[in-house]
């Protein structure tokens, strides 16, 4: 829930956004002749789930904001969702599937009683 939440301000932070221009039609429509519409800051869809051993995120891309951005981006994401490791993989055309793991199974260590 942190995660959604916070999704836009964190985005913007890690440079997961795009500074879009070009006024959108209805912004045409009020504005002025001599008024300039503000640009606006375009910032990835999200879709979250929680997983077993953390969340499974799927982010939608953007021009300029694909999987290279992301994966660069997987140190901050990391801190931020407070995850012992985060990785960023394809996930079809235009989208990318983040996988923030906050309990490591190869890490922890288990016991195991042959039978």
């Amino acid at each position: 829930m942190r995660i959604r939440f916070g999704w836009e301000r964190l985005a913007k932070m890690a440079g997961l956004s795009v500074t879009d221009k070009t006024p959108t039609f209805l912004a045409e429509l009020v504005s002025r002749e001599s008024e300039v519409p503000k640009p606006r800051a375009l910032v990835p869809r999200i879709k979250v789930k929680p997983d077993r051993f953390g969340v499974v995120v799927r982010a939608k891309c953007l021009p300029k904001v694909g999987l290279e951005e992301f994966q660069r981006s997987t140190r901050f994401l990391a801190d931020a969702w407070r995850c012992t490791r985060v990785s960023v993989l394809p996930d079809g055309p235009g989208w990318v599937v983040i996988r923030a793991v906050r309990l490591d199974p190869l890490i922890t260590p288990t016991e195991h009683l042959p039978v």
